[in-house]
């Protein structure tokens, strides 16, 4: 198919003294009680429906409506606030069984929504048992974090959404509740320590307004096959509009106007209820916050510049030293902080070498080439990791660390990271650029001399990971001639598909941020073989056997055992010990390149 698409760009050419009144908000961003915004997110989000929404633009308007059970406490990855909830559940006092394995909130009285309806237990109850209704949702939905402990595999059981009564029998297991006291109760099928980080994530935990989904359509029928029926709603095409594009929350802002892709204005809640001891949420909101999703940085830097946005977001490293500028002109703060997302190249142990020649006619390599351990080192000891971070990241070029290496999945400031020195204490190898080593591993395999041309994927509009990409392919060249690689862009839909289905891809960039602060939202995905990292690049026993490495093999086992072992455990320390045992042995097995 051919496809056209137009573009309208107004230029404003404006003496020096003159504002570019075009990008002037309708709101006076003099005044202090108003915070302009400007986000380079072009259409915004797809839904504020708590239930339907999984993206980071959407997400921060719904934590600013929607309360949750608990509230993460400021920068802390290993406690919380109550909320919603008028404790956090312990079983000192009650709250958690003392088999892990049914958790009581008691909900705090008083509190009420921006319409004046008091929100009640009910509307607690129906608020996670339609989160458990949309775990399958297309395009995909946050639900499975609190589904995880709650349903016959996750949601995903066989038969589970296709059975009215079997959904509607595990669904009113999973969660009770009562009305007299005021109680809610979610009777988990296995012990899991970060059970209360998954209640203090609104995205499946917010809590909303019964009377309100009633009276736009979005009533449960308590029935089996009211149930089965309510499925559909969590399908893009069957969304319930209204939700779409409203909200009704307990927080302390409520929509004050929304136009469809271009902005949000965010009005403080008349009907907020203060919480003691709560940062951020013992006071009632004073200012209101306007957002705009523009379409290019060039337009969110021009607001920033005029004094048109108060703050941006989305902006390229190489409009740092702009930033700089208006810095030193007393305009602006410019502050630095850590977030726990992370980056990494992939090896694929099951090359689809098939579908491989149809990237690149030339493209050829063993389809199980990177099952061999010494080849996956010797790659890794031949990227730069310093050029990558100070010249291509840019760290040395602009003074900032927009961001900095790190070994194994678990990132600092999550529970259980381990430093270089902790791991290498534990027995791990950490690959560091040394090309002398690089070649010993890569003669050591066996491999040496063996022809192979593959394309190293990034994802499109990454020209950064692009450079990185090519830089890593000329050292890999000046080891053995014979590996030729090249940089390869490809749709982020694109490398998804592949990594679902028959993935062609020999190594591959990735990236991650996490759902809750727990490591098990790391080590599961990115290194489980059923995981949804681990399992598209053939990391199993099954084809490190059928390729004679047992031993790799056997380290495969033990690590999947020590993660199945910490998702098993109530006891937050002893499962903290589990991880951080599955990632010594991951990061020796080098299924990674960490960025």
């Amino acid at each position: 198919q051919h496809f056209e698409v137009s573009y309208i760009r107004t230029i404003f050419v404006a003496t020096p003294q003159q504002s570019v009144g075009i990008l002037k908000t309708p709101i006076n961003s003099q005044s202090l009680q108003v915070i302009n915004v400007a986000e380079v997110a072009p259409g915004g989000p797809y839904s504020f429906d708590p239930a339907v929404d999984y993206d980071i633009i959407g997400f921060e308007d719904i934590e600013n409506v929607y309360e949750t059970l608990l509230q993460y406490n400021g920068s802390s990855t290993s406690n919380e606030f109550p909320m919603v909830a008028t404790e956090i559940p312990t079983v000192a006092n009650g709250g958690i069984s003392p088999n892990y394995l049914n958790y009581t909130f008691q909900i705090r009285q008083g509190l009420k929504f921006s319409n004046g309806d008091s929100l009640n237990v009910w509307d607690v109850y129906v608020s996670y048992v339609r989160a458990l209704l949309f775990v399958q949702g297309s395009p995909g939905t946050a639900d499975w974090i609190i589904a995880q402990d709650l349903l016959p595999g996750g949601g995903w059981a066989p038969g589970l959404f296709t059975n009215g009564t079997a959904l509607y029998n595990n669904i009113t297991r999973a969660i009770t509740y009562n009305n007299a006291t005021q109680t809610i109760t979610f009777h988990l099928l296995k012990p899991d320590p970060a059970f209360l980080d998954y209640v203090a994530d609104p995205e499946g935990g917010a809590i909303m307004d019964w009377n309100w989904l009633v009276s736009h359509g979005a009533g449960i029928t308590f029935t089996p096959s009211g149930f089965i029926n309510y499925t559909s709603f969590a399908n893009e095409g069957n969304y319930n509009t209204y939700l779409e594009y409203h909200m009704m929350g307990s927080g302390p802002y409520m929509i004050g106007n929304y136009l469809l892709g271009q902005s949000i204005t965010l009005l403080p809640n008349p009907n907020y209820t203060p919480i003691p001891g709560i940062p951020g949420y013992n006071h009632k909101a004073n200012d209101t916050i306007y957002i705009q999703w523009v379409r290019d940085p060039e337009t969110a830097m021009l607001m920033l510049e005029s004094g048109q946005a108060d703050s941006i977001y989305g902006i390229p490293n190489y409009y740092y030293p702009n930033l700089l500028k208006l810095e030193n002109q007393g305009k602006i703060t410019v502050t630095s902080f850590p977030t726990l997302t992370i980056s990494w190249f992939q090896f694929n142990f099951n090359i689809n070498t098939t579908m491989l020649s149809g990237l690149g006619s030339t493209f050829h390599v063993p389809q199980y080439y990177f099952t061999n351990l010494d080849v996956r080192r010797a790659f890794a000891y031949a990227f730069n990791y310093d050029n990558y971070l100070n010249e291509l990241i840019g760290n040395k070029v602009y003074g900032v660390n927009f961001g900095f290496h790190y070994t194994g999945i678990i990132p600092d400031g999550m529970p259980g990271y381990l430093n270089a020195s902790q791991l290498e204490n534990m027995g791990a190898v950490i690959p560091t650029y040394n090309l002398t080593i690089a070649k010993q591993y890569l003669k050591q395999s066996g491999l040496y001399n063996e022809s192979i041309n593959i394309p190293i994927i990034v994802e499109s509009g990454d020209p950064i990971d692009y450079a990185a990409a090519q830089q890593w392919a000329s050292n890999l060249n000046s080891i053995d001639p014979n590996i030729q690689a090249t940089a390869m862009y490809l749709e982020f839909d694109q490398i998804t598909a592949y990594t679902a289905n028959q993935n062609p891809m020999p190594i591959y960039y990735g990236s991650w941020g996490p759902d809750y602060p727990f490591p098990s939202d790391y080590v599961v995905p990115m290194y489980s073989s059923s995981g949804f990292f681990g399992g598209a690049a053939g990391w199993n026993t099954s084809i490190l056997n059928i390729n004679d490495h047992p031993n790799q093999a056997k380290l495969v086992n033990q690590m999947n055992q020590y993660i199945l072992d910490g998702e098993s455990t109530g006891n937050y320390s002893l499962a903290i010990k589990y991880y951080d045992q599955a990632e010594v042995l991951a990061v020796n097995l080098t299924f990674y390149v960490y960025l």
